[in-house]
């Protein structure tokens, strides 16, 4: 009998079904397949389902790191909000600096520079928030991209073995 010589990545799918990573793959070899030739197929159908899916289940690099869940997003504010409590929290701090270092004349002047100064830490502090937000969307959008990808792999991995005479389940 002819020795067949594959990549290291069909051992990996010896041991694991060519990995599949959210679910089980039972198969049956439906034809009497030999072992050399069930290692054979299974790494022909990995190769050509990676193709077809854009997934690779074996190829976890950063993938590994990401996870499917996302934290919370955190209460909505809109930009008014956080620019007048940040105007409202500035301008009491002025007046209060004002009052104390130049009377009622130099409470009025604290009260409005810090209003200003407040609202405009404010405002960059709810595009902060946006840009946090949007960065928990685009992870979220990742991750169901992933969750796409890995689900067409599976797909086609279990096509292409029942096209070869497998029974899977």
């Amino acid at each position: 009998m002819k020795k067949i010589h594959m990549p290291a990545v069909a051992l990996l799918c010896v041991f694991s079904t060519c990995a599949f990573a959210a679910s089980e793959l039972v198969m049956y070899p439906n034809r009497g397949q030999s072992m050399e030739q069930i290692e054979k197929d299974k790494y022909e159908c990995y190769v050509w389902a990676k193709s077809e899916s854009g997934y690779d289940p074996l190829n976890l690099g950063d993938k590994s790191s990401q996870s499917s869940t996302v934290p919370p997003p955190e209460p909505q504010r809109s930009v008014g909000s956080s620019a007048a409590k940040g105007g409202l929290g500035g301008a009491l701090l002025g007046a209060g600096l004002g009052a104390l270092l130049g009377g009622k004349r130099g409470a009025l002047t604290g009260a409005a520079i810090g209003g200003i100064g407040g609202a405009v830490v404010g405002s960059e502090s709810q595009k902060s928030e946006n840009q946090r937000e949007a960065e928990r969307q685009r992870l979220s959008e990742q991750a169901r991209t992933e969750d796409e990808k890995r689900d067409k792999y599976e797909r086609a991995f279990s096509a292409c073995l029942e096209g070869r005479g497998y029974i899977i389940k």
